[in-house]
């Protein structure tokens, strides 16, 4: 059996995709099928001699494999026999007419004499609650205790979202294909997987850059840290300013200051009533004291120093002050990380919060200051959709901490932490966690994989260090940690490939006429700016082929600002990108901008009509999305390209 390599998750629409492009590519799913049933029974062979085992197959694809692994393990001379649910027609009913060993009637909790179940009744794609002769048998299956081998996942479990059917028998070991999917990583699916072996049954590898995967399990694989230069000094890697409690709560920014120190910032200053300043003076010693008693003097020490990453809230309190410091560190134009009372402190004043965040700043809540801030997003059915949701209506990076951590940007992108082991839920872990994601973007690390590569070095050195660890044992364990890291990860953390690639386009000229308005505004407002530029063109003589439109998300209403104007050279054929989706005919559905609608369609429209009026008509659409904010390459803007004929 050759395991599949890659942190890519994708969904159960994804996987299918990725079967129909294997047969597309001469690998029908026959063939798809007998790989997936041989890899299971490699890897139950890999693990136990040979025992009286029951197959469970189910009426699907899923059954199918299980009739294999049957057949397979029986000709490697193990004792088998089949229960098998209904059958539909195709491979998996062809798999079952090459099995010839006994099959045996599904019967109501009866699993006799097994010593080993395989269970193939339902994959990932099973979204409905078990019933009928299902569920007693797999009662009866998780009152024997004895091993269990589920194939994809165990019947029961919902693919994409984690959710578990309550009569899901638990398997020691899990065996899927090409690649995992959201339930192999996320809670409660994860409790019932065990251990999840990834098989690679034949799909080309090639396929994975057609599925547009946003999905990723964390590890340094996905993310490079920063490498101090032989030549450099510590201003070079960073200054993080921590905003301390008060003298009765400065341990909470102490871990995180130190934690941002042990993370690679070439300084740290710790920040705070002169009271509180002593306290840390009895503590410290590499990091810096420094006086500040009100937003002004917040202000201040911002702009000294070379400060270039602010840490607001780790014992900070519920106060006017918190929300005064948080506001200051928004406006400051560097680096942010918001966890703990900085996020509770807006409890009753979320739409001040949002209001005030950038790109560039990240939050890291754990899941009841999530609901606070977030109580729609709370509310959706799983922890992905609930932090992705949570990271688009913020239009930043939101770490929602937990055993199954997901790091969600607000594009789409998500990463899931599977390695925090049950001693991280410890006083002041979180708060060592906030220091670890500021020293890594103090060092020029963008929001979205510092916030990664923090998750998983502050699970990393939870793992090693086990029972009994505290807090402050996480930023003294992690040098061990960084020694071992290897420093070949890819870097970045790209958003889906595009459906049209407009890399290769290339202004002639740029007569922008630029402008401001709200989501509901942009329909009358961009046409006569479109409208500038075209006449700006015709009268030049220029060549052009298209009209460009730039969108910059600037405020929470959403109000954005925008430019048309870029020329393009060459036709861009018709499609669209991932921003968006556009029908056959050229009309567009959806756009999304930070993951905020950005009223494009009815934009659409309006240049539609407008078009028409010029003698012109729209031959195709595609558009880009790439980095913008300077201080931060994960941040986006979106581009419009409305090619003309």
């Amino acid at each position: 059996m050759h395991l599949a390599s890659g942190p890519e998750i994708l969904t159960v629409a994804q996987h299918a995709e990725a079967d129909r492009l294997a047969a597309a590519a001469g690998i029908p799913g026959a063939a798809l099928m007998e790989a997936a049933g041989a890899a299971v029974a490699d890897a139950i062979q890999a693990r136990w001699t040979p025992r009286p085992t029951l197959v469970l197959c189910g009426p699907g694809n899923n059954g199918g494999d299980g009739f294999v692994v049957a057949r397979l393990l029986q000709a490697a001379g193990w004792p088998v026999r089949v229960a098998a649910f209904p059958t539909s027609k195709g491979d998996a009913a062809a798999a079952r007419a090459a099995w010839g060993g006994p099959t045996v009637a599904v019967e109501r909790g009866a699993i006799p004499g097994a010593e080993l179940v395989i269970d193939a009744i339902f994959g990932a794609g099973f979204a409905r609650a078990l019933d009928g002769l299902v569920v007693p048998t797999l009662r009866a299956v998780s009152d024997s205790r004895i091993p269990v081998v589920a194939v994809d996942v165990p019947s029961g479990i919902a693919g994409d979202t984690g959710s578990a059917d309550p009569n899901t028998a638990t398997a020691n070991l899990t065996v899927t294909f090409f690649r995992k999917k959201a339930a192999h990583l996320l809670y409660p699916a994860r409790k019932y997987c065990g251990e999840v072996v990834v098989a690679d049954i034949g799909t080309p590898a090639s396929v994975l850059d057609s599925l547009g995967h946003s999905l990723w399990e964390n590890g340094p694989s996905i993310w490079r840290l920063p490498q101090p230069a032989a030549g450099g000094h510590k201003y070079q890697r960073g200054h993080v300013l921590v905003m301390s409690g008060g003298a009765l709560s400065t341990g909470a920014s102490r871990l995180a200051a130190e934690g941002a120190l042990r993370a690679g910032a070439g300084l740290v200053t710790l920040a705070g009533s002169p009271d509180a300043l002593r306290v840390h003076a009895e503590h410290v010693t590499e990091i810096l004291l420094e006086p500040v008693d009100s937003a002004d003097g917040m202000r201040r020490v911002l702009g000294e120093r070379k400060r270039n990453a602010v840490i607001v809230g780790p014992g900070n309190g519920l106060s006017d002050e918190t929300r005064d410091r948080v506001l200051v560190a928004l406006k400051a134009g560097i680096a942010v990380v918001l966890d703990a009372d900085a996020l509770t402190a807006f409890a009753d004043q979320r739409e001040v919060l949002l209001g005030a965040l950038r790109p560039g700043c990240v939050l890291t809540p754990h899941d009841g200051e999530f609901a606070r801030l977030f109580p729609a997003a709370a509310r959706l059915p799983d922890r992905l959709a609930r932090a992705r949701a949570g990271a688009a209506e913020a239009g930043v990076v939101v770490v929602l901490k937990g055993p199954d951590t997901v790091i969600a940007h607000p594009d789409g992108r998500a990463i899931v932490n599977t390695n925090a082991p049950p001693e991280l839920a410890s006083a002041g872990s979180g708060d060592v966690l906030a220091g670890f994601v500021a020293g890594l973007r103090a060092q020029g690390m963008g929001a979205f994989t510092a916030a990664a590569a923090a998750v998983w070095l502050h699970g990393e050195v939870g793992s090693r260090l086990g029972r009994g660890l505290i807090a402050s044992d996480l930023h003294r364990g992690l040098p061990a940690v960084l020694h071992d890291v290897p420093t070949a990860g890819s870097g970045s953390l790209s958003p889906p490939p595009l459906a049209i690639r407009v890399e290769e386009v290339e202004p002639l000229s740029l007569a922008a006429a630029p402008g401001r308005g709200t989501q509901a505004q942009l329909p009358q407002r961009i046409p006569p700016a479109f409208s500038k530029v075209y006449d700006a063109l015709r009268a030049g003589a220029l060549p052009h082929r298209g009209v460009n439109v730039v969108l910059y998300l600037s405020g929470p209403k959403p109000e954005f600002s925008f430019e048309c104007g870029v020329v393009v050279p060459q036709p861009c054929p018709p499609g669209g990108a991932v921003r968006g989706i556009q029908t056959p005919g050229g009309r567009v559905v959806r756009a999304t901008h930070w993951g905020t609608y950005a009223g494009l369609p009815d934009t659409h429209r309006a240049l539609h009509a407008w078009c028409r009026a010029h003698g012109e008509q729209i031959a195709g659409l595609s558009w880009e999305v790439y980095g913008h904010w300077s201080d931060d390459p994960d941040e986006l803007r979106t581009d419009v390209y409305y090619q003309l004929r």
